[in-house]
């Protein structure tokens, strides 16, 4: 009896911790709300073709990854800043890339320890250390 007693006491102590939990809390952000800001900042820079915009989402040194098609091995390269990023903006952000971006939806979003992810790890979201600020870091080109 004691047994269910502690355990009915734990479950109510516990419970609305929860219930309270922000959704992407395993990537340590407790805003679900910042990054669905930056969600819809990044579809809208995208949709309209906005180079500067999608550029100032960005952390900087980005990390861009990808593979030669049919190939196994993973190459990667980090973009050093806004001004490289536009310069290179055709070649990070492919058609495919573009598309995944834009058919996402918020519900769509998934999260792990690395950050915040669209797609099957296209685009990774993170907040920045000692801010709220929810930054791109990461970028998968296909």
């Amino acid at each position: 009896m004691k047994w269910i007693v502690l355990v009915a006491a734990a479950l109510l102590f516990f419970a609305p911790a929860a219930q309270s939990r922000s959704r992407f809390w395993n990537a340590g952000i407790d805003k679900d709300q910042a990054v669905y800001n930056a969600f819809h900042q990044l579809q809208t820079a995208v949709a309209r073709g906005d180079r500067k915009s999608a550029a100032r989402l960005m952390e900087y040194p980005l990390n861009v990854d990808w593979a030669k098609p049919g190939a196994r091995k993973f190459h990667s390269v980090e973009i050093q800043s806004q001004s490289e990023f536009i310069r290179k903006y055709r070649w990070i952000m492919t058609p495919k890339l573009q598309a995944i971006i834009l058919k996402s939806k918020p519900s769509d979003l998934w999260s792990s320890w690395r950050g915040v992810a669209v797609g099957q790890g296209d685009v990774w979201f993170e907040q920045l250390i000692n801010s709220p600020k929810i930054k791109i870091r990461s970028l998968f080109r296909e």
